[in-house]
């Protein structure tokens, strides 16, 4: 996005007939418990007060505990404004007084350039202690530092120039150029894994379902590469570039993103493309990372081994010796079934030394998941021998595997969500060769290709199906383009077979990365992310809040399970929209199947978390925030940083809105992980300011001849683009952002209605400036203006951004939206419409009653939010009238557990003392 400057006046003074409410904030004064302060005045933007948070931060283990081995952990602090300056050093200390080496930068700044949220990364198999701080001071250096450096390429041999990263164990090799992301692995001085790259299969489909179809092999092509973490306990290598063929056709542009830290044995790697092909002709028939590993063991020393099931392994050799007619000992046995060297084979028995030659030597194997409840196992002797299918079988594996020798060592491997991502194999081939070739196949070669159609070619309208048939276009409104999908793999570079035991260790790793994070506490005491509170049950009332709060989390957790909510571009979403006839979620019903964030169910798991700091709601939280900004989100091409509303098929539908693609709904992620893979995906939501002047969100409806400029709702579509900008602004310190929200508060504040403008806060905005102005168009409801995060967005301008007169429009709109028809004409001026949809705005009244510290206030909001919204008791249908037992609950939909949860949260913070029981 071009930054540019304010070009237009300034904005429309305010009728003298409106009457405001102040709080101290406002004001700069002590606010009364009156409803109304008096006209506008002067007023003093105060910052908002500290909540007295630890100068030291406390931190623990997800899930609580310490975890047996880890990778490294990456994670984010938040800071009250002025406590910490970036030229600050931060210490990480166990409970017990041990120092551990911690990197630190800053992820976001305050707006004195404070900072705000800071990033941290500690090294694989440190900081495992129950409780850590987080505390100024020297940071303690690791033992063997993570560095990478440059190294010369040479023209005249092809060798392309290369950036090495070293962690005191290993060695990675990545080339700046050409078809190769990881030219070589090493421990020490010996090579575990060289010629890394990544696949793409993609095949055309012929006329006629079953008439056959042609494959295309696509080799990921280097475009450049960024070090954007250069130790001493982290290095993060960013490789970005395109699938290209042999005809040089490029397509999928990819992000890699490699990861090591001091002192550890392991990558991770994260990647993601973008789709840019033809949804018609471009089937993703295979999508992975492959690699070699060499292999010098002799071949009953080499181990191939599978985790499946829980602590479940899969482990054979190369040359099996315990099937044999003849027994070659127990003692061997057992040698090559832990991945041991055997004794050598001049110790055999002489009936078995002399028939080596004829065990065969099985060279091939898999691991394929193609649904959520089985995977096989598979092995072959060679490419032209048959696969024995049946080789192993159970539901769910962990996806992590091992390639290598009891001497000479390998390469375990894994890919996290295995299972619930797929349709996902693991691949070994040639391990009876010099040199085995490993794939990961993010979408496995043995499923049908993937189908990125729509589910139908006509167009559902709203009356029956919710479905939004396309708002003036013709064509291709339910395209892939633009859509991404991301996948992690970790690879561990070992110097001999590793224990089964240990396996399952990197198993755990894998499905579960141990994460350090700071307590629900210290995250309260901060506040980030508006206005919330840690979980109180000191009454009866108050203790049945929370139990419904929890309900409703592990009702929705649960149906993830009992539906199956799963597969490559599903997990991590939940159904829209129950149907009690057939006891199904609606799931081939236009706008009722996929939720896809609708009215911000992911919002409310993140503050959820925050607020128990459980490790299942963080999961839940997580998979959900990917899937949503990944597979709903156009990162590019015609719909350029839009999300598709609710669907049967993730980008079907044909409205495209800033609400689904919003950065406020990725922040809570971002921050508190420090994963820059979602960094990149905030940074795509910029481009929707000018993809929106060729495809305005109220296109059909309110047209703007200009061609400028387009019409935008206040909220949903204003508030969803400045939570772009905040984030921007906080990222960078780029203070055009923080101008273009500015400028759009006071326009938006001095326009006669406020916040109320308009057709649903309908007016015209103008992108190169940021300016909004009322065109004229008729009041009516905004039933969903800010149901989308927008009030904790609009509580995060209200501290940061230097307006009085968008403070004073905020209260005002706080009480006046469910307020009576007196308080709208004494602030307005005049009665209207203020819309629907109460319960959801209440926590607004409650808003004001704490910023002016109205009792009466709060108790309304309480009263307005209501009784009865606790869930019904659980309904299990079994039988002829379902296809598996199941359970329900009546009424329960997305949209319902996405506003309760939030407004019960809200409510909980700002009135605490008003609480009702459901």
């Amino acid at each position: 996005m071009t930054n540019v400057e304010s070009t237009r006046g300034e904005a429309m003074s305010r009728p003298s007939r409106r009457v405001v409410l102040q709080s101290s904030l406002v004001a700069g004064a002590a606010a009364t418990a009156s409803s109304v302060a008096g006209p506008a005045g002067a007023a003093a933007a105060v910052p908002r007060q500290p909540q007295n948070a630890p100068e030291d931060v406390p931190i623990t283990w997800l899930g609580g505990g310490t975890p047996a081995v880890t990778t490294g952990s990456r994670f984010g602090v938040p800071w009250e404004r002025g406590a910490l300056s970036s030229v600050d050093r931060l210490a990480l200390n166990t409970d017990g007084g041990d120092q551990v080496p911690v990197q630190n930068w800053p992820l976001a700044f305050w707006p004195d350039g404070s900072v705000k949220w800071s990033g941290h990364a500690v090294p694989a198999n440190s900081g495992l202690a129950e409780n850590l701080t987080l505390s100024r001071g020297r940071p303690a250096a690791p033992s063997s530092r993570a560095r990478a450096r440059t190294r010369p390429g040479n023209r005249l041999r092809n060798i392309p120039e290369t950036v090495e990263v070293s962690t005191g164990v290993i060695t990675l090799s990545i080339p700046t150029s050409g078809t190769t992301v990881l030219s070589s692995l090493k421990r020490g001085s010996r090579e575990q894994a060289a010629s890394g790259k990544l696949v793409l299969l993609l095949e055309t489909p012929d006329e006629g379902e079953y008439a056959g179809s042609s494959i295309d092999s696509y080799t990921g092509e280097v475009s450049e590469v960024t070090i954007e973490q250069n130790g001493p306990v982290l290095v993060v290598v960013k490789v970005t570039g395109s699938y290209v063929n042999s005809d040089g056709r490029k397509t999928l542009p990819f992000t890699l993103r490699l990861e090591l830290t001091a002192g550890s044995d392991a990558v991770q790697a994260t990647h993601y493309f973008i789709f840019d092909g033809d949804q018609h002709t471009d089937f993703i028939r295979g999508l992975g990372l492959r690699w070699n590993v060499p292999m010098s063991d002799e071949m009953h020393n080499r181990h191939i081994r599978f985790v499946g099931e829980d602590s479940g392994i899969w482990g054979e050799a190369v040359r099996l010796l315990s099937p044999l007619r003849r027994d070659v000992g127990g003692s061997i046995k057992r040698q090559q079934f832990e991945g041991v060297a055997t004794a050598p084979v001049s110790q055999w028995p002489s009936n078995v030394r002399g028939g080596i030659g004829d065990i065969p030597l099985w060279s091939d194997f898999k691991l394929v998941q193609l649904s959520a409840d089985a995977f096989h196992i598979g092995k072959r002797t060679d490419a032209d021998s048959a696969w024995l299918e049946h080789a192993g079988h159970g539901r769910r594996a962990k996806g992590v595997g091992w390639i290598g020798g009891a001497t000479g060592g390998g390469i375990a491997f894994g890919m996290k969500d295995f299972w619930q991502r797929h349709p996902t194999q693991l691949d070994v081939r040639g391990a009876a060769t010099d040199t085995a070739t490993v794939t990961a196949w993010f979408w496995s070669p043995e499923s049908p290709a993937m189908d990125l159609r729509n589910y139908s070619d006509e167009r559902h309208g709203l009356s029956l199906l919710y479905e939004e048939p396309g708002r003036g276009f013709e064509d291709e409104v339910a395209t892939p383009e633009g859509v991404a999908r991301s996948n992690e793999i970790t690879l561990w570079a070992l110097a001999e077979t590793p224990s089964r035991e240990a396996l399952v260790r990197l198993g755990d790793i894998v499905s579960e990365p141990p994460r350090l994070l700071p307590t629900p506490e210290y995250l309260a005491a901060v506040q980030p992310f508006g206005r919330w509170s840690l979980p109180n049950r000191d009454t009866p009332e108050r203790a049945a809040v929370e139990d419904a709060l929890d309900e409703f989390m592990e009702f929705f957790h649960g149906q993830v399970e009992q539906r199956r909510w799963y597969g490559f571009w599903h997990y991590g979403d939940i159904m829209h929209t129950y149907d009690d006839t057939r006891h199904e979620w609606r799931y081939d019903a236009g706008g009722f199947a996929w939720a896809q964030g609708e009215l911000g169910p992911d919002q409310g798991m993140w503050y959820q978390f925050m607020r128990t700091g459980r490790e299942d709601y963080f999961r839940f939280a997580e998979a959900m925030t990917l899937c949503v900004a990944e597979g709903a989100v156009h990162h590019d091409g015609l719909f350029a940083g839009l999300g598709s509303r609710h669907a049967v098929v993730k980008w079907g539908d044909g409205a495209k809105e800033t609400r689904i693609s919003a950065s406020q709904m990725k922040r809570f992620y971002y921050y508190l992980t420090a994963d820059e893979r979602v960094g990149d995906y905030m940074r795509y939501t910029l481009r929707a300011d000018e993809t929106q002047l060729t495809v305005p969100p109220l296109r059909e409806a309110f047209p703007d001849p200009s061609g400028d400029r387009y019409i935008v709702r206040f909220g949903p579509d204003w508030i969803a683009m400045a939570s772009n900008w905040l984030t921007e602004w906080e990222r960078t310190g780029n203070e055009t952002y923080r101008d273009r929200i500015q400028r759009g508060l006071e326009d938006m504040s001095a326009m006669d209605l406020g916040m109320f403008t308009g057709n649903g806060g309908s007016v015209a905005f103008d992108p190169a400036d940021g300016s909004l102005e009322d065109v004229g168009i008729s009041q009516s409801p905004s039933n969903i203006s800010l149901l989308f995060g927008g009030q904790q967005i609009l509580y995060e301008l209200y501290d940061v951004i230097d307006s009085p007169e968008f403070k004073q429009e905020l209260l005002n709109f706080s009480v006046a939206r469910t307020g009576t028809r007196e308080e709208r004409i004494e602030f307005y001026g005049r009665d209207f419409n203020a819309g629907a949809f109460e319960g959801s705005y209440a926590s607004m009244m409650a808003f004001a009653g704490a910023e002016l510290d109205n009792d009466s206030y709060k108790e309304r909001a309480w009263q307005t939010f209501g009784r009865g919204w606790a869930l019904r008791d659980p309904i299990e249908i079994t039988g002829p009238d379902v296809l598996r037992p199941v359970e329900y609950r009546y009424w329960a939909s997305s949209n319902d557990f996405g506003q309760r949860l939030m407004g019960i949260i809200q409510l909980l913070a700002l009135a605490p003392d008003q609480v009702r029981a459901p």
